[in-house]
């Protein structure tokens, strides 16, 4: 699922995309005969990216296209909309268009490219597992780093340059901005989603697979916790005043960001088969049993 803070847009495995009313349920239009792929949005626009690397650039209210770019990307595994540029990587290939035209800005070489982030001047991605760290405008390479535990997780790339991802079965990790290891922080289980950006300069937070949420200062240490029922499905989501944690199955649980105390927790009656995203005061996510897509009322906060 993705939204461009309007409307929801949902790429279907059979290879569909519908644009869905969040408020209502209503289908507004239905775009057939597209390859099964990955929706990403920003207002009244919509990008879908076939798997085999094929973009289309698409008006968010009826569904038209706008533009269709085929790049080197094969198997495609990770999209991410930044701005005016949308970014995509495989199994082989990393590439870079200019959103509003389809323009290919760089079309490169790479391998086993997942879990893309994006922001201020840099792209960072996992690559043959590694972390990469790239110029956002042409794709060049600042650093590479692998991890001294065997297995990273997703990176989240702040706009300063500095860089916090899971390692291991246990670690947190930091990276400065030229590149080297900085602080480390010990969960009690591994840390595959990528951590959350308080958006403070301050905090960061983690969801680790032991079923404990931490907030952690930017300097590695702990400041709070939340515990949890279960591993999470995804990543923490920010909005609506509070974080938003997706645990497995089908749970979703408010953390009070001031706090880190449980709000309450809810259920979407249906195990998931994408992480949930926040639109227009609502919870959306794709569950089966059967296949469907539900959406939670966020209570306001008092």
């Amino acid at each position: 699922l993705a939204t461009d803070g309007t409307l929801v847009f949902a790429a279907l495995s059979t290879g569909p995309v519908l644009a869905i009313d969040p408020t209502s349920g209503t289908t507004l239009w239905t775009r057939s005969g597209v390859k099964p792929g990955f929706a990403v949005a920003r207002p009244g626009f919509l990008v879908f990216v076939e798997r085999g690397g094929v973009v289309w650039g698409i008006n968010a209210q009826d569904g038209t296209a706008q533009w269709k770019t085929t790049t080197r990307v094969a198997d495609v595994q990770t999209v991410r909309l930044d701005g005016n540029r949308v970014f995509l990587g495989g199994a082989s290939g990393l590439a870079a268009l200019v959103v509003s035209t389809g323009e290919v800005r760089f079309d490169l070489d790479a391998r086993d490219v997942r879990d893309l982030d994006a922001a201020g001047d840099r792209l960072a991605t996992l690559e043959e597992g590694a972390l990469m760290v790239r110029n956002r405008e042409d794709g060049s390479i600042r650093y590479r780093l692998a991890s001294p535990e065997g297995e990273f997780g997703a990176p989240a790339l702040f706009t300063d340059g500095r860089v916090v991802l899971g390692s291991g079965s246990r670690l947190v990790r930091a990276v400065s901005p030229a590149g080297s290891f900085k602080w480390r922080f010990k969960v009690g289980a591994r840390v595959k989603d990528r951590p959350l950006d308080y958006l403070d300069g301050k905090r960061v937070g983690v969801l680790s697979f032991e079923g404990v949420f931490y907030e952690v200062s930017q300097g590695g240490d702990m400041r709070k916790r939340a515990l949890l029922s279960s591993r999470p499905f995804g990543p923490a989501l920010f909005g609506a005043g509070r974080i938003w944690a997706p645990i497995f199955e089908d749970e979703i649980v408010a953390i009070d960001p001031k706090t880190t105390k449980v709000l309450g927790r809810s259920r979407f009656g249906g195990s998931f088969l994408s992480p949930p995203i926040l639109v227009a005061g609502r919870l959306l996510a794709e569950v089966s049993g059967p296949r469907r897509i539900v959406a939670l009322e966020t209570a306001p906060l008092t």
